[in-house]
């Protein structure tokens, strides 16, 4: 099987697609490779920005399929990270041309909430490009239940998680009869719910 996950993100790992991406990407090919060896994965950042911690990152000339390396021009699935990003409609429309599924995972960004951040200018995108690549998906995966029941696209979804960077096991050592556990990060209730 091969896989094309395709995002646009930076290298700042205290943001919450950024942080994710990473770590799918890992989790993905780890598990493709205990499959099958013949399984392959890559990455492309449509910002054009080699993300530190991806090693399978490609560098097309062009965001088409045919502009990708040759065992990557006909994937078996595409993965996008988020919608509104015009380098995506291209190579969702490649994926419909060549009749690969795609599945899109939206990390908020489709729910009601955030749609009224810039409301007028992405209304106006989605009536005349994002709505048919959303709409085109194979299936849309959702943080949380809440995402999928505000996402105002009625599209067949599941819930799945974000990728997890596991640095193993953390050893502190405490004098103290007691542990304290700390969560440094961000609650967003109306959109994603805990990141």
């Amino acid at each position: 099987m091969t896989i094309l996950v395709v995002a646009s993100i930076d290298n700042n790992p205290y943001n919450g697609v950024p942080r994710a991406v990473p770590g799918m990407v890992k989790a993905l090919e780890e598990a493709m490779l205990a499959e099958n060896e013949q399984n392959r994965i890559a990455f492309v950042n449509t910002r054009d920005i080699l993300i530190e911690t991806i090693d399978c990152q490609i560098v097309p000339l062009k965001y088409t399929l045919d502009e990708m390396p040759t065992e990557f021009k006909r994937p078996d699935l595409v993965i996008f990270h988020e919608v509104y990003y015009p380098a995506f409609i291209c190579l969702g429309n490649d994926c419909k041309k060549y009749g690969i599924p795609y599945i899109i995972i939206p990390h908020g960004c489709l729910t009601k909430e955030a749609l009224e951040i810039k409301k007028w200018k992405k209304r106006l995108g989605n009536e005349l490009l994002f709505k048919k690549f959303v709409m085109g998906a194979e299936t849309l995966q959702f943080l949380s239940p809440g995402e999928k029941r505000r996402t105002i696209f009625k599209k067949d979804g599941f819930i799945g998680l974000n990728g997890v960077d596991d640095r193993g096991e953390v050893h502190i050592s405490n004098n103290k009869p007691y542990t304290v556990y700390t969560y440094i990060g961000r609650m967003d209730m109306h959109i994603k719910g805990l990141d």
